[in-house]
């Protein structure tokens, strides 16, 4: 077992095989939740966030930031004839139909501080999704100066390939904590040491 290596040697590790294989299971943990307007004069206006699911033993549940949902309720009120979706996993191929999902009909609860919202999904979606489910509980937290990796959906990676076809690409990262509390983890984005990890 290697207790430490050097930052030289890291670099080379995450430009590689590993760094691709690590990067994809992190990703795998998440999923684009996305919502279109289906009216004339919006049709096409896309907006999208990112879900995990989690499950600690009352079954499974989605969770996202709670200013995604506000973000949807506000276009909602704006424009009438807007669905929702979540894209499934699709890193063996795409081509797989998004998943029809009623954010209101299936909240369970929000909160502002913090920033979180929790939605209801059966044992099919989930499986039709796709992505790794937590099932940890409580959760373990991160240690200062140790890596920590997250995986999300930003919107400016979403692609309009064609007519009702979209491809949502995954920023997953890994980086060090710089301070850590049971409400947040920060990390110190250094711009000299970013690696590009093969496939990202």
């Amino acid at each position: 077992m290697i207790d430490s290596i050097s930052k030289e040697q890291a670099t080379e590790l995450i430009k590689g095989p590993y760094g691709d294989a690590l990067l994809k299971s992190v990703a795998k943990r998440a999923a684009p939740v996305l919502w279109e307007a289906q009216c004339d004069e919006f049709v096409g206006t896309i907006t999208n966030g990112t879900i995990f699911l989690v499950d600690y033993g009352l079954g499974c549940f989605a969770v996202t930031a709670n200013h995604d949902y506000q973000g949807y309720l506000d276009e909602k009120a704006k424009v009438p004839g807007l669905n929702c979706w979540i894209a499934p996993e699709a890193f063996e191929g795409g081509g797989k139909d998004a998943i029809p999902f009623d954010l209101e009909e299936r909240l369970i609860d929000l909160l502002e501080d913090p920033d979180i919202a929790t939605f209801r999904v059966s044992e099919g979606e989930a499986e039709a999704i796709g992505t790794a489910i937590t099932t940890v509980w409580p959760p373990i937290l991160p240690e200062t100066g140790k890596a920590v990796l997250f995986s999300g959906y930003p919107g400016i990676e979403r692609l309009e390939i064609g007519p009702r076809e979209l491809s949502f690409a995954p920023f997953p990262c890994l980086m060090t904590a710089t301070n850590v509390s049971e409400r947040q983890v920060s990390c110190q984005f250094e711009r000299e040491y970013l690696v590009q990890a093969p496939g990202f």
